[in-house]
């Protein structure tokens, strides 16, 4: 009747998958880049009102830092490309966070200054030890 927890962790873990497309400039091609989500992103990503269109566009066009074992890709308002300018507002100062190795994507939000934000973030993650 109740799900076990390995059966619980691999429902997570496989939530949905999306293709982004790519153009590669070295190879000349279309190039695709699988994510998985899990049931933690697409529920926060419903939430937020982030929808796939917005996380492809990050992907493409955002820039990424490398904290706390994960990537964090965002798209600043200065990074949104010219054909989405209508829609700057829509797309801007989103950020989306990635396992640092796999292609999972853990969570995604909005903030305001995202550069800013993830500059000042902690390089490694805290690590709480339980008192004795």
């Amino acid at each position: 009747m109740f799900a076990t927890e390995q059966e619980v962790n691999a429902l997570d873990t496989l939530g949905f998958q999306i293709d982004i497309p790519f153009w590669d400039p070295d190879t000349h091609r279309v190039e695709k880049i699988r994510l998985n989500h899990t049931v933690h992103s697409r529920t926060r990503a419903a939430q937020r009102g982030i929808d796939h269109d917005r996380i492809d566009t990050v992907m493409v066009y955002g820039k990424s830092v490398y904290k706390q074992g994960m990537v964090f890709m965002y798209l600043g308002k200065d990074q949104v490309p010219g054909h989405l300018a209508r829609h700057r507002d829509k797309y801007a100062n989103t950020v989306v966070v990635l396992a640092g190795d796999s292609g999972t994507v853990i969570t995604c939000y909005r903030c305001p200054n995202p550069a800013k934000h993830l500059r000042l973030k902690q390089k490694n993650l805290a690590v709480w030890k339980r008192a004795a």
